[in-house]
C-alpha cells in the first residue's frame, strides 16, 4: 500500500468514485488502505453523505432482503457501504433475510415442489413472489416454519437438511418426539411370530 503524497489524478479519481464504489475497490484502485482514503476524503470535503430521498428509502425498505446488496447498490447508484449504513443505522432494517425458492424448500424437506406450491395456495400461507418475469414463490425462515407447522404429515424431522431445531417452539418439540417414537416402532426387532406371518404371506404370494 502507498504511503506517499496524493497525485492530482488520484484526488480526481477519489472525487469521482468515493460514493460510487466499495471500500475494497477503492483500496485496490488507489493502492492505499481505507483509513488513509477516508482521511483524504474528509480533507477534500467528500465525507458528507449524499442526502437520501424518500423514494430511495422506500425502495430500500421494500427490497431489503429480497435483492442482493450488489443489486441494490446498482439500482440506487450508491456504494455498498452507504447502502448498508442506511439500512442498519438509519432505517433499522436488520440483517438481510434468507429467502428459499420452492426448489430449495423441496430439497430441505423432501416434499415435491408442486405439492409445496399447491399447499401454499390452498392454505393461504404467507409467502413472497419475487419481482421477476416468472414471479417464483419464495419463503423466508419464518414462512418456512409456518409451512412446516401446517404440513407436519408431509415431512420427518430427521429428513430436514437445515437446522431449525434451535427454534424450540412447542409444536416442533412435539413433532420431533412423535417422529422419534414412530422411528423406534418401525426399527424394533421382529418377533418370531411376525417372522412366521411374513414368511407365510410371501409363500402364498
Amino acid at each position: 500500500m502507498k504511503n506517499t503524497k496524493w497525485t492530482k489524478e488520484e484526488e480526481e479519481y477519489l472525487r469521482e468514485n468515493y460514493k460510487k464504489i466499495s471500500e475494497s475497490e477503492l483500496e485496490e484502485r488507489l493502492n492505499r488502505n481505507i483509513k488513509a482514503i477516508c482521511q483524504k476524503a474528509r480533507r477534500m470535503g467528500l465525507s458528507a453523505s449524499i442526502k437520501w430521498t424518500k423514494e430511495e428509502d422506500n425502495y430500500l425498505k421494500e427490497n431489503w432482503g429480497k435483492l442482493k446488496i450488489d443489486t441494490l447498490c446498482k439500482r440506487l447508484n450508491r456504494s455498498k457501504r452507504a447502502v448498508q449504513e442506511r439500512a442498519y443505522r438509519t432505517l433499522n432494517l436488520g440483517s438481510q433475510l434468507q429467502w428459499y425458492s420452492l426448489k430449495e424448500v423441496a430439497d430441505i424437506t423432501g416434499i415435491n415442489k408442486d405439492t409445496i406450491r399447491k399447499k401454499i395456495i390452498s392454505q393461504n400461507l404467507p409467502h413472497h413472489r419475487a419481482k421477476t418475469k416468472q414471479k417464483p414463490y419464495m419463503l423466508d425462515i419464518n414462512q418456512l416454519m409456518k409451512f412446516l407447522k401446517e404440513n407436519q404429515d408431509l415431512w420427518r424431522y430427521d429428513s430436514l437438511t437445515i437446522n431449525v431445531f434451535e427454534l424450540k417452539t412447542k409444536w416442533l418439540v412435539e413433532k420431533i418426539e412423535k417422529d422419534k417414537t414412530t422411528l423406534k416402532k418401525y426399527n424394533k426387532s421382529w418377533t418370531d411370530y411376525e417372522d412366521k406371518v411374513m414368511l407365510d404371506r410371501v409363500k402364498r404370494g
